[in-house]
């Protein structure tokens, strides 16, 4: 197990954050839609 391992683990933990985030972004821009 060398660097090769933990870049690609950090890269899918990074990947799985901004995934998290956009779905945040979305669900608040819809609550705006439906509240608003």
């Amino acid at each position: 197990m060398g660097s090769g391992f933990w870049g690609s683990h950090k890269t899918q933990m990074i990947q799985a954050i901004a995934a998290s985030f956009m779905l945040l972004t979305r669900i608040t821009a819809l609550k705006a839609i439906i509240l608003g």
